[in-house]
């Protein structure tokens, strides 16, 4: 059924493109139906919420916008997501509907998290919290609360990161509401994640047991899918495997394996790739292969190029060369690098997309500014008639006013028209840049040496905003390949790598500047916290920064 509105669709908008309106039936220009359709047809959606706005009886502003925040969340088209949630949040009406409200918040945030803009996000997800709080939804305060503890991780600030993950599992853990409980096992999944990103192999042992025991309460008290259970046993199991064997009990670790192996998820050709780091740490080569092989045969189609294919291919490629089959561990890899310049391409005809978009936006918004000028003059004009019929002198000064009016609302609308048309050149000439520009293909060593240089010379870590994406951005590589780039040449992530330099500068103002206090170095890093400033330096040195100060730096 839904092939077929999605073909009517296409046809309606063949006729729209030769200039010849069609009729849409009303049953296609409801919510729900629309709702329906942005998964699977997200470009669909978008036609019809137009029409469904232009109906004679209209979609409510905030409704269709927020329709078109989900539709472009879909497309993955981040700034026009943001756009719409902002809009559908500007809408009075929006205060009385206040679910929708918080759907509103969370892809506004979840947008500008994306876009990079961290601090905006806090507080996005900050008055999210509130509104979760006030209308009593607990799950939905639960699940804000994780997404803020993601966004903390994201900005490097990995202490509030656990405060919130923990705020989350201690206020949940004892409850009988399954969504509750669902909130829990979700960060206690990602507890044990950063904990092992961070070596905290230990601890992330201990929760990965306390989320075992919560599984078993979710599945006593019920009302949850089927097989959900069994399938957050799998990944629990896959983690303590992986966390155990880094903390040396190897005889726990294989006690996890064969607990995965035991769900009926982990069977699955999907749940299987839950254990292959695992498998890799151990070098079980033969059954790597028997795990991606099956899995990597569903990515044989043209639309499904993503990340997980290329990570399973790279698996692959270690598991062929650990059997010493070198040949075909070369082929894979370079299957993989293909993935990858698809995967980068790909993002490129995004952003293309993306900005045409937002440039045919601006364009509308000029069209809607034009024929609100003209049909204000068409008031002045209906308006000088009117006094025309009451006093010839008064009309007559009332026509000069007008005038002057109309020939300075002309020269501003004749500057606008010639800014408009700048702005479009120069959005051209950034589109044909974007599509043009090659891939870097230097040596993954100097890459990183080239990263390195770049952002200790202009000293990238002292920009609160700097993470991941805008080394992307500074570096002309793609996130993925920056995150792969400082995990293989520091052994850290984005965020710790970056702090580590930002510490390193620290004993180097020091050294430069022995008379000053810690207070201004803590300022000079751009930290608005000193403790957060003492906790990162007594992480990489052991010490606070004053009795490093004590130690190693001579009176003046």
């Amino acid at each position: 059924m839904k092939t077929k509105i999605i073909l009517l669709l296409s046809i309606i908008q063949a006729f729209a493109v030769l200039g010849k309106p069609m009729q849409l039936p009303d049953s296609l220009l409801t919510e729900a139906h629309i709702r329906s359709l942005l998964v699977e047809a997200p470009d669909s959606a978008l036609t019809l919420i137009d029409a469904a706005v232009a109906a004679p009886e209209p979609l409510a502003d905030f409704r269709a916008e927020l329709l078109r925040s989900l539709a472009y969340h879909e497309l993955h088209l981040n700034s026009l997501q943001e756009r719409h949630a902002r809009l559908a949040l500007e809408c009075d009406s929006i205060v009385a509907a206040p679910k929708l409200r918080l759907n509103a918040l969370t892809l506004l945030a979840e947008a500008e998290e994306l876009n990079g803009r961290y601090r905006q996000a806090i507080a996005t997800w900050t008055e999210a919290l509130a509104l979760a709080r006030g209308e009593g939804n607990r799950p939905a305060e639960m699940l804000t609360l994780a997404s803020m503890a993601k966004t903390f991780f994201a900005m490097g600030d990995r202490t509030e990161g656990f405060r919130y993950l923990d705020e989350v599992i201690s206020g949940g853990e004892k409850s009988d509401n399954v969504r509750e409980l669902a909130n829990v096992s979700y960060a206690l999944g990602v507890k044990v994640l950063e904990l092992y990103a961070d070596d905290r192999y230990d601890e992330a042992v201990a929760e990965g047991w306390r989320r075992m025991r919560l599984v078993g309460k979710i599945e006593a008290v019920g009302g949850c899918p089927p097989g959900y259970p069994d399938q957050q046993r799998a990944y629990t199991w896959a983690r303590l495997a992986s966390s155990s064997l880094k903390s040396g009990d190897r005889a726990a670790a294989e006690e996890a394996y064969r607990g995965f192996n035991s769900t009926d998820f982990g069977k699955t050709v999907q749940g299987a790739v839950a254990i292959v780091d695992y498998l890799l740490d151990t070098h079980r080569w033969t059954e790597i292969l028997a795990v991606t092989t099956p899995y990597a045969s569903l990515f044989e189609g043209p639309d499904t190029i993503s990340d997980g294919f290329r990570s399973v291919l790279v698996s692959q490629a270690a598991a062929l060369r650990g059997l010493g089959r070198a040949d075909e561990a070369y082929v894979t890899l370079r299957r993989a690098m293909v993935v990858n310049d698809s995967l980068t391409a790909r993002e490129k005809a995004r952003g293309v997309r993306e900005m045409a978009a937002m440039f045919n936006m601006v364009e509308k918004e000029r069209e809607l500014a034009s024929a609100t000028a003209a049909a204000q003059r068409r008031r002045d004009w209906l308006v000088a008639g009117a006094a025309l019929l009451v006093l010839l002198i008064i009309i007559a000064g009332l026509l000069w006013r007008n005038w002057r009016s109309s020939s300075r609302r002309h020269k501003l609308a004749a500057e606008r028209v010639g800014e408009l048309e700048e702005e479009r050149q120069a959005l051209t000439s950034r589109i044909d840049t974007m599509v043009s520009t090659p891939v870097n293909y230097l040596d993954e060593k100097e890459r990183f040496a080239a990263l390195e240089t770049l952002v200790r010379e202009r000293r990238l870590f002292l920009d609160p905003g700097c993470d991941r994406k805008m080394l992307a951005s500074e570096a002309g590589m793609t996130q993925q390949q920056i995150v792969a780039l400082i995990r293989r040449y520091t052994g850290d992530s984005a965020g710790s790598w970056l702090t580590k330099l930002k510490m390193e500068y620290a004993v180097e103002l020091m050294e430069r500047n022995p008379e000053w206090t810690m207070e201004a170095i803590s300022q000079e890093l751009g930290y608005a916290s000193r403790s957060t400033f003492y906790q990162n330096f007594n992480k990489y040195y052991g010490m606070t920064p004053a009795e490093y100060h004590q130690k190693n730096i001579p009176n003046q």
